[in-house]
């Protein structure tokens, strides 16, 4: 029986070209290979599951292969994948191509013996290379790859070529995750697909881990997203967006049945807010200065668009202010009743009039007060 390998390392890229929505990294590094305009540090930065070491790696394929049938001499974008160098890298054991995790190895003994080292030159390979992933600390090294860039000391980045990796865009994750479901036999709907990258919030790894899950559920190669929905233990949208809609037209029948719904689907509070916030977001964009709202979800808009003439920006500030501390509430208790707190809080800030009724009130009360002080002297 074949060993069971994780969708996140069958799919991980060998080559610069396959690197999916990095586009600017690609160009930048493809064309120093070209033009041998390799720079002898680099230092790749971004949130977890973008790609920072599987980058490293593949420059680490670009500077010593040498092809299937040693043809090449020079480093190349488009490593062979088949020659011994390249073979022994894949596997993680080539003996010029050293990857360290400066997040565990902080000792000095780890340190010294890093340095000491980089005195030798390369055993087999044309380039001898070294990959240090999680560097927070103070080490020398050839290719870094950090979460945390404010915490490398400028003495390093100064020193290196820095690449900051995006996220990916949901749009773009999602074709990703169907191109390698498509790939895998297996059929998963569309709604489905787009939620999973969703809930990777930008991570290729953590999306391809969630497909993973997801593909585990189906025992007919179909996948639903109910399924999916059952598995990731979230709300519908469309549920969050009539909670949105009650609190905003202040229908209590509307949030009681959305309430409901969300009791008995929902572990984890903290997804509900998380959309909530995103809709609050979005119609900020939409009422304050007609954001790009080309990647909202196509349900939230519909709500934004319905609730037009009856949010502004100061309700929807409000909201949004609400929810960031219904996000440390459900540190505290995480249930349906910190969520039934935020929403009776919401309500009542609905309620609350805008600085610029106030202002409009108070105004015309003056005028009031004036034309009457105005007419009775008059009558003197």
């Amino acid at each position: 029986m074949q060993e069971y390998q994780a969708l996140a390392r069958k799919y991980r890229p060998h080559i610069l070209a396959d690197l999916v929505g990095q586009d600017v990294l690609v160009d930048t590094i493809t064309n120093a290979i070209a033009q041998n305009r390799i720079h002898h540090a680099f230092l790749f930065t971004g949130t977890r599951g973008v790609g920072k070491t599987t980058t490293a790696r593949i420059i680490a394929l670009s500077l010593n292969c040498i092809g299937e049938n040693g043809e090449i001499h020079s480093p190349t974008a488009t490593p062979c994948l088949k020659c011994t160098h390249c073979q022994q890298i894949l596997a993680g054991n080539h003996p010029d191509v050293i990857e360290f995790d400066a997040a565990s190895k902080t000792g000095i003994d780890s340190m010294r013996e890093v340095i000491d080292s980089c005195m030798y030159p390369p055993i087999i390979a044309r380039n001898k290379i070294y990959i240090i992933d999680e560097n927070h600390q103070e080490i020398l090294n050839l290719f870094f790859a950090t979460t945390e860039i404010k915490k490398v000391p400028i003495t390093i980045t100064s020193r290196c070529q820095k690449f900051v990796l995006r996220n990916f865009e949901t749009k773009t994750l999602s074709a990703h995750l169907m191109e390698i479901a498509n790939k895998e036999g297996y059929k998963i709907e569309e709604k489905a697909i787009d939620l999973l990258a969703e809930m990777a919030s930008g991570s290729a790894r953590d999306g391809l881990s969630l497909l993973d899950q997801a593909i585990s559920l189906s025992d007919d190669k179909n996948v639903t997203l109910n399924q999916v929905m059952k598995m990731l233990a979230v709300s519908e949208r469309s549920i969050t967006c009539n909670l949105f809609r009650g609190i905003i037209e202040q229908d209590c029948d509307k949030i009681n049945q959305a309430i409901n719904e969300i009791s008995t689907s929902v572990a984890d509070m903290q997804g509900v807010i998380t959309d909530f916030l995103e809709i609050i977001v979005t119609g900020i964009r939409f009422l304050s200065y007609k954001g790009n709202n080309d990647n909202a979800n196509a349900i939230i808009l519909d709500t934004i668009n319905a609730l037009e003439g009856q949010i502004n920006i100061q309700i929807l500030l409000r909201m949004w202010q609400i929810a960031l501390q219904t996000i440390d509430d459900l540190k505290i208790i995480n249930n349906i009743v910190t969520l039934e707190v935020m929403i009776a809080k919401m309500m009542f800030s609905v309620r609350l009039p805008i600085p610029a009724e106030i202002l409009q009130k108070l105004q015309l009360e003056a005028q009031e007060t004036a034309e009457k002080l105005f007419s009775g002297s008059s009558a003197k």
